[in-house]
C-alpha cells in the first residue's frame, strides 16, 4: 500500500468513530428528557408547616388526631383510622387539599400545576429498600419545575415528601 491509501484509510476511520460517538451522544440526549428542578424555599417551607397540620384522621383510644407526618407512617403500615377510613384515603385527601389551597395552581395561576410524592427509604444493612407511599398531582407539568422535598424519620428509615410545582 502507498502512504496516501493508509493516511486516507485512517481518515476514514477517524471520521467513522466520530459519526458514531455523535449518534451515541444524540440517542443519549433524546432518549429522557431532562427536567429542569430548581430549589425553591416556599415549597420547602410549606412542606415543613404541612408536617405539623393534623388530620382528621384519630387513632388510638384516645382518639388522638394524627399529624401529615404521622400519618404517612400509617399509611405505610396500611393502618386504618378510628373512623373506619383508610389512612392513606386520608392522606391523600389531605395534602391535596393543602397543596390546592396553598399554591392555587390552574391555567392562570404561576403553579400551572403540581406532583407530591411521598416515598419511605430504608437504608438497612442488607442495602437499600423504598417504598412508595402515595402521589397525588394536579394542572398540566411539562419538564420545568421548582421544588423542594422534607423527609421525617420513621424508624429505621425516613419518609420523603417530594413537591414539585410546574411552571
Amino acid at each position: 500500500m502507498k502512504r496516501g491509501q493508509e493516511e486516507i484509510i485512517g481518515f476514514v476511520a477517524i471520521v467513522i468513530l466520530l459519526a458514531v460517538i455523535f449518534l451515541v451522544f444524540l440517542v443519549i440526549s433524546f432518549r429522557s428528557p431532562v427536567e429542569d428542578i430548581r430549589e425553591n424555599s416556599e415549597a420547602y417551607y410549606f412542606l415543613s408547616s404541612v408536617m405539623e397540620v393534623t388530620s382528621n384522621c384519630t387513632r388510638g383510644l384516645d382518639n388522638q388526631a394524627l399529624k401529615i407526618a404521622e400519618l404517612a407512617s400509617s399509611c405505610r403500615q396500611n393502618d386504618k383510622c378510628n373512623n373506619d377510613l383508610g389512612s392513606c384515603d386520608v392522606l391523600n385527601m389531605t395534602l391535596n387539599y393543602l397543596v390546592q389551597e396553598g399554591f392555587r395552581p390552574g391555567e392562570d395561576s404561576v403553579t400551572k400545576g403540581y406532583v407530591l410524592k411521598t416515598r419511605y427509604v430504608s437504608n438497612l444493612s442488607s442495602g437499600q429498600t423504598g417504598q412508595d407511599i402515595s402521589s397525588i398531582s394536579s394542572g398540566v407539568c411539562g419538564n420545568s419545575f421548582s421544588g423542594a422535598s422534607y423527609s421525617v424519620p420513621d424508624y429505621p428509615g425516613v419518609i420523603t415528601f417530594e413537591l414539585k410545582l410546574c411552571s
